[in-house]
């Protein structure tokens, strides 16, 4: 019977075609409820608990209703699989007209008007001449003068340098902390923070106080201005699509007169491009990009590579693919490509926009901190088409996104590893471990500002995941992480905090659709929410086998929702204190209301370490279940 219902299962096809979720998981998720005298509408109990300035209303939403998060992780991941530049930079666009303002301190200076951007606004200027040699490039000429017009941005709000320099030595003095790594200190000062800037900053940060530079944080992020991403696409794809038709290419660089407004073009042969320029465009070659090239700060960067096997090089604290208060654009089409940045880069948005992409290769990414899509007050992208790539990162990355930040990394064919960590041990928590904050991430700034929305999805492929402490779709402070792969025989290694968990009200989801699985974590992963907030971990088919010491597996703690769910497949659930792990609630402790927690497996045979049976319900501690089917 049990095998007949298996192949009239797998025949009835999904009904909620917009979900990660079809009819049938949800039928379940009812039946489980139904275990625990609950309903569906008892996991919208009240989330909302906090500040939440500049919020993203999907962040919001789903607080409230938990079974949207399955809905949008299908929307981005449909996104991915018929990507299209344009269409994606709407949505990203669109996104940030739907954040919330609420709790925002009236701005004290906003008559005040920033000068004009190097590289981006010229105020009655015609475009650039072109190159500064004989041949001119007649084909190039009218699209790069079209792209010129399209990149002349409004003015950027009313903020001074001083508070731009402030809020940008606040978040790079934090997330590199000069004071516990003074190595640090030296890369903040060579990329022009001043000294001074830097103690105050440090002493602000140390302060019994914390609540003055939280003010002035909000009120400059609130002033703040973010390029219009869909703009900027449809500008360099328009540029990017005129070059298909060439191939009268030079025998050596040409370089424009225009100081305001660098354009570099490079030939079919190995070229070298040293420094920032607005754009350079190279037809072929093992091309090399290094000191600047490719960085945008208070202006535009933007490379299109057509061919070779090239190397894009950053030794500051800004690498390649970094945009400061700038819009950054790497496009590379073919070849087996580095990208090696000692600090930032590789999509990395803070009060701007970043967008790499690589058409096709067997690529590497190496980065130390805020890189490989990883955004604040901006947005980044980063997009691999096609290769067996390695993305190797210390911490804050492989989507990474803060407060008013939205942060896609996204991968569509073949094997591919991501590893996060090794650099910043976590003080807070282990002193024997390493902050990773990657592999779809987001985080807040506790108590006042929410946080963003990161998403890694990887269509294809058997893939590795390594993190330590935060990664593989997590969340803090309402803000949405997501990690969502869509095929393969998957490895997720991690430590604390992840794979699927919501920490302080947030929401986090971990989605496999296919393959042979391996899941191993320590504490609060595998679908955990804690406070107030949503965890889930789904997994579509396989044979799976789940590894975990505590707080995971099902877990929901403190006023959380916590959801695993394997479809199918004979799978493996192993906890080492299964007091706390397995479909385990809690009682709420002094707050008016417990947690719900749902371990679902709906079909193969299934172990369980805590007391699971294949094909039967268990009911668990403290509105808990393990359902078996």
């Amino acid at each position: 019977m049990r095998a007949w219902l298996c192949i009239l299962i797998g025949l009835i096809p999904p009904a909620h075609a917009d979900s990660l979720l079809d009819t049938n998981d949800l039928h379940h998720i009812r039946r489980a409820l139904d275990c625990l005298n609950m309903t569906s509408a008892d996991l919208g109990f009240d989330k909302d608990h906090g500040e939440h300035a500049f919020s993203f209303d999907v962040a919001l939403q789903i607080l409230g209703r938990p079974l949207d998060l399955p809905i949008f992780g299908k929307r981005i991941l449909d996104d991915a699989r018929k990507f299209d530049a344009e269409s994606f930079s709407k949505k990203i666009s669109k996104r940030f007209e739907e954040t919330s303002r609420e709790e925002i301190p009236s701005p004290q200076q906003r008559n005040k008007v920033d000068p004009p951007v190097r590289g981006i606004q010229r105020t009655g200027a015609e475009a650039p001449a072109l190159i500064q040699h004989k041949p001119d490039i007649p084909l190039l000429e009218k699209p790069i003068r079209a792209f010129y017009r399209a990149m002349q941005l409004p003015a950027q709000g009313s903020l001074e340098q001083e508070d731009a320099d402030w809020l940008a030595g606040s978040f790079f003095i934090e997330a590199l902390n000069p004071q516990r790594y003074p190595g640090e200190r030296k890369h903040l000062e060579d990329a022009g923070f001043n000294p001074v800037l830097i103690d105050q900053i440090i002493a602000e940060q140390n302060a019994l106080d914390p609540e003055p530079a939280a003010q002035r944080s909000l009120e400059i992020l609130d002033r703040l201005f973010v390029p219009d991403s869909a703009r900027m696409i449809q500008a360099i794809e328009t540029l990017r699509h005129a070059l298909k038709d060439f191939d009268d290419w030079p025998q050596q660089k040409l370089i424009n007169k225009d100081p305001f407004f660098r354009i570099v073009i490079g030939t079919l042969g190995n070229d070298v491009f040293d420094g920032p320029s607005n754009i350079i465009i190279d037809p072929g070659g093992d091309d090399i990009y290094r000191n600047g090239a490719g960085t945008a700060r208070n202006g535009t960067s933007h490379i299109i590579d057509l061919g070779g096997d090239d190397q894009y090089l950053g030794k500051g604290l800004l690498g390649p693919g970094s945009a400061l208060r700038g819009v950054s654009y790497i496009y590379d089409a073919a070849g087996n490509d580095l990208y090696h940045c000692s600090h930032t880069g590789i999509a990395s948005a803070f009060g701007g926009f970043a967008w790499v992409e690589d058409a096709a290769g067997d690529d590497r990414y190496h980065a130390k901190a805020f890189a490989q899509a990883a955004a604040y007050a901006g947005t980044a992208v980063l997009i691999d088409h096609e290769g067996n790539d390695h993305y190797n990162l210390g911490y804050m990355g492989q989507a990474y996104a803060g407060v008013r930040g939205q942060a896609y990394l996204i991968d569509r064919k073949g094997h591919d590893y991501y590893t996060a960590g090794g650099h910043y041990i976590d003080h807070g928590h282990h002193d024997d471990r390493f902050l990773s904050m990657a592999q779809g991430f987001s985080i807040g700034k506790r108590p006042v500002a929410a946080g963003g929305i990161a998403s890694l999805i990887d269509l294809e492929g058997n893939d590795s995941y390594k993190a330590d402490v935060w990664g593989q779709g997590v969340s803090y402070w309402y803000a949405l992480g997501m990690l969502i792969d869509a095929g393969g025989n998957d490895t997720y290694s991690m430590y604390h905090y992840g794979q699927g968990s919501g920490i302080h009200l947030s929401s986090g989801l971990l989605a496999d659709l296919g393959g042979n699985d391996f899941y191993t974590g320590y504490a609060l992963v595998q679908g955990n929410a804690h406070d107030w907030a949503v965890g889930m971990l789904l997994d579509h088919e396989g044979q799976d086998v789940y590894t975990a010491d505590h707080y995971s597996q099902g877990r929901g703690m403190t006023n959380g929702y916590g959801m695993l769910l394997d479809r199918r497949g004979n799978d493996a659930y192993y906890a080492k204190q299964c007091d706390r792990s397995q479909g385990i609630g809690s009682d709420g402790w002094q707050r008016e209301y417990g947690s719900i927690a749902l371990l679902l497996d709906l079909l193969g045979r299934d172990f369980y370490t805590c007391g699971g049976v294949d094909g039967q319900v268990l009911r668990r501690p403290d509105h808990g279940v393990i359902y078996d089917q």
